[in-house]
């Protein structure tokens, strides 16, 4: 599931950090997922839940906001406990890197059935029907 922000917020009186993801909500609608689905198939339920009061990005995309549970505290600067709080972040999500812009992007992992049969639906059949050692094969040159 593609990410469209992770925002990094903190609370000065209390002295905590969390982050936020947003996740554009067409692509629910588009993978057939609903949000608790989402949660499940990325072993996330206890580490997310969904902020109320959507949001949209300039161009009228609707967000889902899913905000990390556990907060991280901070002593002087927010910014000394922020690797901290991506190593919360990290077992959920994957990033491919183009050359072109944008150069990074984040997902979420979902599991592999969910994947394998969202795959089956945009590629064409003859990259989804091949056998997993045919792909293997033609994948494992060096170019």
């Amino acid at each position: 599931m593609p990410l469209l922000d992770i925002p990094f917020f903190h609370a000065p009186s209390s002295k905590e950090i969390w982050l936020e993801l947003r996740i554009p909500q067409e692509d629910f609608a588009r993978l057939a997922l609903s949000r608790k689905q989402l949660l499940a198939e990325c072993r996330a339920s206890g580490a997310f839940r969904e902020v109320q009061g959507g949001l949209t990005t300039p161009s009228s995309q609707a967000m889902v906001r899913l905000e990390l549970i556990t907060t991280v505290t901070y002593a002087s600067r927010p910014s000394d406990k922020v690797a901290d709080l991506v190593l919360q972040l990290r077992p959920f999500i994957w990033a491919s890197a183009t050359t072109v812009a944008p150069y990074r992007r984040y997902y979420l992992y979902a599991s592999m059935p969910r994947l394998l049969l969202n795959t089956r639906r945009y590629f064409p059949s003859w990259v989804t029907s091949a056998r997993s050692h045919v792909i293997g094969h033609n994948t494992s040159g060096r170019f």
